[in-house]
């Protein structure tokens, strides 16, 4: 069996794209034609249906040949040459809303999912929920809006964006089905709220219903999953990433144009593969390399990449960068610095900010009024947990400076796929930042209080962190309608009596998980603030937990 999934992007070049769907997602997806976009001299009530009905017939011709073999088989080959009997059903087609209802023929405001599966058709459909920007919004509305609506609104809001997350898991168990369709259910109990805050607007105004096609389709999202697996697989992303690269970048001059525009397609196409064989086949053929393409197992992870570079990289690796294409994520879990647990991997450049700088630079380099005080607590935990005393003074010493390090995890639903690494810094006091530039990360409990079973000789030759600790005032459950973290800036008071943020050092490798905060803004948000400035003007934070999927998948469930 080989599944077939399509995709398009209704624009002004209309491209059609192709993969199977039994593969890593990852794996590119092939541009097999541009449809034609005519406008017909007829009545405006025909316009549509006309286009429609060219859309199909344009299809029926380009699968022709997968029409047949899906009915009746034919033999192929497959990677490893052995001879296959094979099928070729189209199992999805992946599009936005606009062309859902043109590819099914229903009306705008009707589901194209649901009257799809009622008329028995065996396409299934699954929208992209949310472009870019909303993406972002949806990221921080929840703790953004806190403070300006009520309760109930914020409760709505919340079961949304949660159906949204759950919705979008590699992997889904019946527990994970049950969640997702409660937080449908909140959202369905709680909508009334929208509707009395008058937030509910259509083109002609205020609007008391919640018809709309898209929120159907959710009731669907359960029973989809369950026949055809994880919707992640089936994206709008995917096409909209497609048509930046393979139509916007190849015409920047004639996307207005239409003449001669379906040949031009075609010899890009061609030209295009002519040349990645052209250079693949040079490359193999200047070294006496086999031209036939043997994969081993332990390449897996390259090959979601991209299979090409995963070959070179087997029988030439100091050829790869003749490759183009996308790269496999660097793994620091090879070379860095790993945590006690090995789930975290750190990386830090070579060369340091700063070669030399002693306790007291650093203290006023960074305004750190407790920094030395700071590292001689944490010298002597260690020290008297390693049962070696050391006399050793900070003050005499000096230490080499970092403002940012790389930290890397794997995927939670994943563990065997590598994460991109994320970068945490703390720069100094700049005109971009007037209050400096420091991020958040979640640290083991061991780095609170200084019980670290290591050897005191090793601990100085390890990297190790200052950080400024945040105190939980309130859980998930205290506030159900948010099921957020809150937490507030920690101060204490030196020998001096003066008042300042409450400090550590900890080891570099007691960080394990970068984290976001949004300040408690209230009823509105003081317009002098910016983004530059927020985190170090307010006391009161919400930890993002919709951040991303990995932090919500961390803060629901690990970090609980």
């Amino acid at each position: 069996m080989v599944p077939i999934i399509l995709g398009s992007n209704k624009t002004p070049m209309h491209p059609v794209f192709i993969t199977i769907s039994n593969i890593n997602s990852e794996v590119p997806w092939h541009c097999i034609a541009y449809m034609l976009i005519v406008k017909f001299h007829v009545h405006p009530d025909y316009q549509s249906i006309l286009q429609a009905q060219l859309w199909h017939k344009c299809m029926d011709l380009i699968c022709a040949n997968l029409k047949a073999i899906a009915a009746e088989g034919c033999f192929m080959p497959d990677p490893f040459r052995f001879i296959c009997y094979v099928f070729t059903p189209l199992v999805a087609h992946v599009c936005n809303l606009p062309e859902a209802t043109m590819i099914t023929a229903v009306a705008k405001n009707t589901s194209p999912l649901t009257m799809v599966m009622q008329e028995h058709f065996v396409i299934m459909h699954v929208k992209q929920m949310m472009g870019r920007e909303y993406r972002d919004i949806q990221c921080t509305i929840i703790a953004s809006i806190t403070g300006a609506v009520s309760p109930r609104f914020i409760h709505a809001i919340h079961s949304l964006v949660d159906f949204t997350y759950l919705a979008q898991h590699p992997v889904h168990s019946p527990q994970s089905l049950q969640a997702m369709m409660q937080a449908l259910s909140d959202f369905h109990t709680f909508k009334d709220a929208i509707v009395t805050a008058e937030v509910r607007k259509g083109k002609k105004g205020m609007k008391e219903d919640f018809f709309i096609p898209k929120l159907e389709l959710m009731q669907s999202f359960k029973g989809t999953i369950r026949r055809l697996g994880t919707l992640m697989q089936f994206s709008a992303d995917v096409t909209e990433r497609l048509l930046i690269t393979h139509c916007m970048d190849l015409f920047p001059w004639m996307a207005r144009q239409s003449k001669d525009f379906m040949e031009q397609c075609i010899h890009i196409l061609n030209h295009q593969e002519s040349m990645e064989i052209f250079d693949l086949y040079v490359l193999l053929t200047s070294w006496g390399a086999s031209l036939v393409n043997t994969m081993h197992t332990e390449d897996e992870d390259v090959t979601i990449a991209n299979p090409a570079l995963s070959w070179v990289s087997h029988i030439l690796p100091d050829e790869v960068k003749s490759v183009h294409g996308p790269r496999p994520v660097c793994n620091h879990f090879l070379k860095g610095i790993l945590s006690g647990d090995m789930l975290t991997a750190f990386q830090l450049n070579v060369t340091p900010d700063y070669k030399s700088l002693s306790p007291a630079e650093i203290c006023t380099k960074y305004t750190l009024p407790d920094f030395d005080h700071t590292l001689t607590d944490f010298i002597r935990h260690s020290s008297l947990a390693s049962n070696e005393h050391t006399c050793w003074d900070p003050k005499y010493g000096c230490f080499q400076v970092w403002n940012k390090f790389q930290l890397q995890l794997h995927l939670a639903f994943q563990p065997w796929v590598i994460m991109p690494s994320r970068v945490v810094q703390a720069y100094l006091l700049s005109n971009d930042f007037p209050l400096g530039n420091c991020n958040t990360i979640l640290i083991n409990g061991l780095g609170m209080d200084g019980n670290i079973n290591m050897e005191l000789p090793l601990y100085l030759s390890n990297p190790l962190l200052y950080v400024q600790y945040f105190h939980f005032i309130s859980r998930p459950e205290d506030h159900p309608e948010l099921m957020m973290w809150s937490v507030e800036h920690m101060y204490t008071h030196d020998a001096n009596g003066n008042h300042h943020r409450h400090g550590a050092v900890v080891r570099l490798m007691d960080a394990n998980h970068a984290a976001k905060l949004i300040p408690e803004y209230g009823e509105a948000v003081d317009k002098s603030m910016t983004s530059a400035t927020c985190l170090e003007s307010y006391e009161h934070f919400f930890l993002n937990n919709f951040a991303d999927k990995e932090s919500y998948h961390a803060f629901s469930t690990e970090f609980v």
